[in-house]
């Protein structure tokens, strides 16, 4: 879709009023009202509204708190008169009221940097202990304080000073939580030359950075990627080309900096936008237009996207905005589009002539779409913020003798598409990586994505925290069974907003879930021996399952065939060959109920696998032909028809089934390793196909078991041997402690 909305043209300047005054209408009584839906699934190129107040500091620093509310943070907000006077303010904004709450504020937060930590709370490092003025020796100055925010209590709290004073720091979040601090100018108004980590607690002392830095940028964009670096892209403020600092990969642990080539117009990045483009996974970053705040130069409307997969990445030429523009403003979107909006023509201490366009870019296509212009101009320090329900808020711009105060919200094309968005609810939100998590959902068209999008803490356009991580799912009966990411630094520890999109682009309202950054959940598991034995081993580094002190053993009796637990992970059964069903208990957790509808071949030893269903209400009984049988558990229902499995008439090749944790299906092994997918019932998507991680040679392969998250997955070999194999991308997880019989082939199945 192409905009029709040209500066300057009456046409489209008339068109997008009309548009802004519809949803104007909508904004008078509530503070973001949901807009309406354009009719028939007609294209739009979205809309603009002005909110009814508008805010009541300078919003120089933005940030989305997990309470759906947004922190603006303003200190003295580039004002010497408030400065003098130790008037430091911020405020709340509240996007569903409308509402602004003033915030005590203890220090100048001006100009300081920011990022969330894991628990919620905003560390806010650093700001102004003096200002420039012109008269000669006078300098601008940082502060060594930082200061929680938390959106509980909505107060600031100290944290204790850093050892260095910053002015225009940047702040990231490490993949163990940790913050690092980058930057700045220091108390007497120089180029700090140091960094610092902060621990949640204390800041480390400073360490020197790579030989290759001359001198450390102001608010240095910088992003984590997956294996542990910072990415340096070469935007920053106030100046640092690639001759002073190249764009390059850093390495904390060794301090190794491999320099990136090939970012075009590198002396005008100054403000312009550095974006991790979605999904992160693919870990491509985008560099879009700049300047140079300090000079009279043109902008660039250029771009250049560096793809950090490669072993030698370099930056290649991205396509072009629709206008050269200085402090320009990038935002996720969970549609996994990029909005770029804002930005002037000249720096504004040359004229600043805003630029006031926006577009859409899509990663998968490689192409801008323009989109409707906001109708209040963004410039120095102006911010934009993705919202909860899929809308993006704008704030500031500071001309050097005036502040912009107006809030101004775009709605995008996906909420005007005619079709009712999906819903996404359930009650958990507190995750650790590796689990899985299952939410109701209601769509007109099927779920096509799931995705975590972090909350914005940004200022001065800069935001190298923000990220889109795509999230593996499965449908079930009544929404998706979600896997959360497994690696932290792919996923910093923290709050996310959850979006479930459909089919038509169009993303759910958002559901807060919490990643914690405490690891993968300790689990276990056991290994059982042909006579019945169980015996525990550990997944992951975590807790071993506990000792068995109950159930079934027959020593001398190779007759054990599989096992399988219980939700309670402290009970399950004991299958043996002839398909009785057998109870065992560890501690004092109680015996399993009685299972019915079981089959029984009595003098037929055909019996291979069992598995329960994740809510334990039932499960299938495998036979050697390949054939599922289900059987209940109490008085639970009889689990539904398996559709889609193997069997193998007259040939006793299965060995063992397990059930994905969403228990829309699962898989069979055979005695070759090979996997085979079946579906539960009927009606949802088809269940991943997976190789066959393990080729039997003298040991030949005996059961199968998933993770809980329904992530990966292993098959276990006749002596104890357990290989991993992935579901659908997802990761293995390491497991230890396991028994090996090398040469005995007793291990009869697997159970996690």
């Amino acid at each position: 879709m192409e905009v029709m909305v040209a500066q300057g043209s009456g046409q489209g300047v008339r068109r997008a009023r009309a548009a802004r005054l519809a949803v104007v209408a909508g904004f008078m009584v509530l503070g973001l009202a949901t807009a309406d839906a354009v009719p028939g699934g007609a294209a739009t190129t979205g809309s603009w509204a002005t909110t009814s107040t508008p805010s009541n500091v300078r919003a120089v620093h933005v940030a989305l708190l997990r309470s759906g509310k947004v922190l603006l943070a303003s200190g003295s907000g580039n004002n010497r008169g408030d400065f003098n006077a130790g008037t430091f303010k911020t405020s709340i904004w509240d996007p569903v009221t409308g509402n602004l709450t003033a915030v005590s504020t203890p220090w100048d937060a001006f100009c300081s940097g920011h990022s969330f930590m894991a628990d919620g709370r905003l560390l806010v490092a650093g700001g102004t202990t003096a200002y420039k003025d012109g008269t000669p020796g006078s300098f601008s100055a940082g502060s060594k304080q930082s200061y929680f925010f938390d959106p509980v209590t909505e107060k600031y709290t100290a944290t204790g000073n850093m050892h260095v004073a910053r002015w225009y720091p940047t702040v990231t979040e490490l993949g163990d939580g940790r913050q690092f601090a980058l930057g700045g100018l220091d108390e007497n108004g120089n180029r700090t030359s140091s960094y610092e980590i902060f621990d949640g607690s204390a800041w480390s002392a400073p360490h020197v950075g790579p030989s290759r830095y001359v001198f450390q940028p102001m608010y240095p964009a910088l992003h984590l990627m997956r294996d542990g670096r910072l990415f340096y892209s070469g935007v920053n403020t106030f100046g640092g080309n690639a001759a002073e600092v190249p764009p390059g990969l850093w390495s904390l642990a060794n301090n190794a900096y491999q320099a990136v080539p090939g970012l075009s117009d590198d002396t005008r990045r100054d403000q312009g936008a550095s974006v991790m483009l979605p999904p992160a996974q693919d870990q491509r970053v985008m560099v879009i237009g700049g300047g140079d705040h300090s000079n009279d130069v043109n902008p660039v409307s250029s771009t250049a996207i560096v793809d950090l997969k490669r072993a030698a990445p370099s930056f290649s030429a991205g396509p072009p905005i629709d206008a050269a523009k200085i402090y320009v403003s990038a935002v996720v979107l969970p549609d996994s589009t990029v909005l770029e909006t804002g930005g002037a023509a000249k720096s504004v201490l040359f004229s600043g002539t805003p630029v006031q366009s926006s577009q859409i870019f899509s990663p998968k296509t490689n192409v801008w779409t323009k989109v409707a212009s906001p109708a209040v101009p963004r410039v120095y320090h102006s911010s934009a913020v993705l919202l909860p329900d899929g809308r993006v808020a704008t704030f500031g711009g500071n001309p050097t003798s005036s502040f912009e105060m107006r809030i101004e919200v775009f709605t995008p094309p996906y909420l005007q598409t005619g079709t009712a968005r999906p819903t996404l609810t359930g009650a958990a939100n507190d995750f650790r990586y590796g689990d899985y998590a299952t939410f109701a959902t209601t769509q007109a068209a099927p779920i096509r994505s799931a995705v975590l999008v972090r909350p914005a803490a940004t200022t001065h356009e800069s935001d190298p925290n923000q990220r889109l991580v795509d999230v593996g799912f499965t449908k079930t009966s009544t929404g998706v069974s979600i896997t959360l990411p497994t690696e932290r630094n792919l996923a910093p520890p923290g709050w996310y907003m959850l979006f479930v999109v459909d089919a038509n682009g169009v993303p759910s309202v958002a559901k807060w879930v919490h990643l914690d950054g405490a690891g993968i959940t300790p689990k276990g598991g056991y290994e059982l021996d042909g006579f019945g034995g169980l015996h525990p081993f550990t997944v992951a580094g975590g807790n071993a399952a506990p000792a068995v002190n109950r159930g079934p053993y027959w020593p001398g009796w190779d007759i054990a065939r599989a096992a399988t637990r219980r939700p309670n992970q402290r009970s399950g059964y004991v299958l043996d060959g002839f398909g009785g069903i057998h109870p065992f208990a560890s501690g004092t957790a109680a015996l399993s109920p009685a299972t019915s509808g079981a089959p029984y071949w009595n003098g037929w030893d055909i019996a291979r696998g069992i598995a329960l269903l994740p809510n334990g209400t039932g499960g299938y009984v495998l036979d050697g032909f390949g054939g599922i049988h289900p059987f209940r558990v109490g008085a639970g229902a009889v689990p539904p028809a398996i559709s889609g499995a193997t069997y193998w008439g007259g040939q006793d090749r299965a060995r063992g089934i397990t059930i994905l944790p969403d228990g829309s299906g699962g898989y069979v092994v055979d005695s070759t390793g090979a996997l085979f997918p079946f579906r539960i019932g009927s009606g949802g998507p088809g269940v991943p196909a997976v190789a066959g991680p393990y080729a039997p040679g003298a040991a030949p392969v005996r059961g199968v078991a998933l993770q809980p998250n329904g992530a990966a997955g292993v098959v276990l070999d006749g002596f104890g041997g357990i290989h991993a194999f992935a579901v659908a991308g997802g990761v293995p997880l390491p497991i230890t402690g396991a028994p090996y019989w090398p040469g005995w082939p007793i291990a009869r199945n697997i159970s996690i």
